[in-house]
């Protein structure tokens, strides 16, 4: 009797050890998987200012800069030339527009008096491709705002 409890003694130990492996392991895999879907590839570009800022001017020139990135008009040309709606399998473009939204911004740069543009995606090349499209279409809207009217005085302000 003794050298049968001995062995259902180890073959109890043996299977606590595989099962507790194989928990282990399927934990790792789990880790690794989800890492794998969270990497998300950045692509950056350096603008440097032309006047200096300090800290609560930066950021509000940032936040002023975030507002104009995120609006409607130079997004949603993205969403359309880029296909976006069908290359993250989302409901609509207003979908598109909110994860859009979070993956594109301004930053402060790692120099004094620059700025970063950063634009990520879990696609390496789409990172890529998004970066020149929002790139692009910011531009154009600070080139409309530059050559845009100011509106005329009331009737009578210049009497």
């Amino acid at each position: 009797m003794k050298g049968k409890g001995a062995l259902w003694l180890w073959v109890g130990v043996l299977a606590v050890f595989l099962a507790g492996g194989a928990f282990v392991g399927y934990k790792l895999w789990k880790r690794q998987k989800n890492r794998a879907e969270a990497q998300r590839w950045e692509v950056t570009r350096v603008f440097t200012l032309t006047r200096e800022l300090n800290g609560s001017q930066l950021e509000e020139y940032l936040a002023n800069e975030n507002e104009k990135l995120d609006r409607y008009e130079v997004l949603r040309p993205v969403i359309d030339d880029l296909d976006l709606v069908a290359f993250w399998g989302v409901a609509d473009a207003d979908a598109a527009l909110v994860m859009l939204k979070d993956s594109a911004e301004f930053r402060v740069g790692n120099e004094p008096n620059t700025i970063l543009f950063a634009v990520s995606d879990k696609d390496k090349e789409m990172a890529g491709r998004l970066g020149q499209a929002i790139g692009r279409s910011y531009e154009a809207l600070l080139l409309r705002d530059r050559l845009r009217l100011p509106p005329p005085p009331p009737a009578g302000f210049g009497e």
